[in-house]
């Protein structure tokens, strides 16, 4: 599983509304974000099936056996090219108690799957994310028609331990 959100903090879009204790998110606009963040354009992940190629090599062997998985946070920094120059774990933002968070991740085929933020990964699966993440490639962010460096791209990733082998 991957969930992209770029310059969301809590990864769920920018703009909320509250009613009582509950709070709905709309759908993230990235057009929106780009002219918040004054560019024209927000980089985009160009190559996912490496990163998913890359979790499963950097899945650390030690964790293998006792089948621990996690979703891992990460801020990307990247260069005007949109090659990933820093990748580091971060935890997302603490709540106020009560309050409790669910993403909801609508995939291509209409199906709706529903997880709460990542947070608490072991830190060995926060080690590998971070190796990982270095196979991204981005579309550059642009403002006023030049590609510019972008910070804090945030991405949620996915490990689990290797299938055995058949």
């Amino acid at each position: 599983m991957i969930v992209v959100n770029a310059g969301d903090p809590i990864g769920l879009g920018s703009s909320h509304r509250r009613t009582s204790r509950t709070m709905h998110f709309e759908r993230y606009n990235p057009d929106a974000e780009a002219r918040r963040l004054g560019l024209d354009h927000l980089p985009y992940p160009l190559n996912f099936a490496d990163l998913v190629s890359a979790l499963r090599v950097h899945y650390p062997a030690e964790l293998a056996d006792s089948g621990v998985r996690g979703r891992v946070l990460l801020s990307l920094d990247l260069d005007a090219s949109g090659a990933v120059t820093r990748a580091r774990a971060v935890e997302p933002p603490d709540l106020p108690p009560g309050m409790v968070i669910t993403a909801v991740l609508e995939e291509p085929d209409g199906r709706r799957r529903e997880f709460a933020p990542a947070r608490g990964a072991h830190p060995a699966l926060k080690r590998a994310a971070e190796e990982a993440a270095q196979v991204l490639r981005f579309s550059p962010a642009v403002r006023a028609g030049e590609a510019v460096p972008f910070s804090d791209y945030r991405i949620t990733v996915g490990l689990s331990p290797p299938e055995p082998a058949s």
